[in-house]
């Protein structure tokens, strides 16, 4: 009988905190554009200054995103973590899968990439860790990205009008009612033109790149496996290393403009 009524209790819990959420959301979506942007700067998320709006990019001042005329609503921001929170590979290394065989149980997700060399495999419990992947197969910069939140795993180009771009997560997600049935995803930039790029929509939000569509890589040569399947058919594919650090760069290349321009 404990039973029964516990479990009757924790469905009312999860109803009403769902509910709850709902509101909550529907009300953020009906605050007005001067509402919307004093709840985020509330947050500490948006700040304006020099006739410009900006979004909190970390620690250092130079982090900040110029959001001037941005597509998004800065009141459907989560979480403002900092930009380099979470720290995206730029030259990731790999090892043998069949040199990892017992790492990862059998029905582990993984993105695998193919190519004219060796196959690469993504666990998703390892990209987890990085979220982005900056890489480049068979000559081609690609980017690997994974979203636990929207559960979005995907391989796209990294190079727009004959220019690499470098992606990083910006430390936000971000959520809209119309979209993905309201789910809240990563909100990336690039560090070349520090532009925001939002997954769900495959665009820039933000920045010299604004409404330029993020471009997924060949469908036709990346798709999800599981790590059983990859031991099956895929042995000797190379595999993401685990453990794997990277310090915060301190030069690259900017363009104050989009290179499509």
């Amino acid at each position: 009988m404990k039973t029964i009524n516990l479990s009757i209790i924790f469905l009312v819990f999860l109803v009403t905190f769902s509910c709850q959420k709902e509101d909550s959301k529907l009300a953020i979506s009906n605050l007005s554009i001067d509402d919307c942007e004093q709840n985020a700067s509330n947050k500490g998320f948006v700040f304006r200054e020099d006739g410009k709006k900006w979004l909190h990019g970390g620690a250092n001042d130079s982090w900040h995103f110029d959001i001037t005329g941005w597509s998004l609503r800065e009141c459907q921001l989560n979480y403002g973590l900092g930009r380099e929170h979470f720290k995206a590979l730029i030259q990731p290394e790999y090892i043998k899968a069949s040199d990892q065989s017992n790492s990862y149980g059998t029905n582990e997700r993984a993105i695998l990439l193919l190519s004219d060399g060796l196959p690469k495999v993504y666990p998703l419990s390892l990209l987890r860790q990085h979220e982005v992947i900056n890489d480049v197969v068979d000559g081609e910069p690609v980017m690997i990205a994974y979203c636990i939140l929207a559960d979005l795993a995907a391989v796209y180009t990294r190079t727009y009008c004959d220019t690499t771009f470098t992606f990083a997560l910006s430390g936000y997600t971000y959520w809209d009612n119309e979209v993905w049935d309201g789910i809240d995803a990563f909100v990336l930039w690039d560090r070349e033109t520090e532009s925001l790029w939002w997954p769900l929509i495959d665009q820039a939000v933000s920045g010299p790149m604004q409404d330029t569509w993020l471009q997924k890589h060949d469908e036709d040569k990346w798709f999800e496996i599981t790590w059983g399947e990859t031991l099956n058919s895929y042995p000797d594919a190379l595999v993401l290393k685990s453990g794997q650090t990277m310090d915060v760069p301190t030069n690259w290349v900017r363009y104050e403009k989009s290179p499509c321009e």
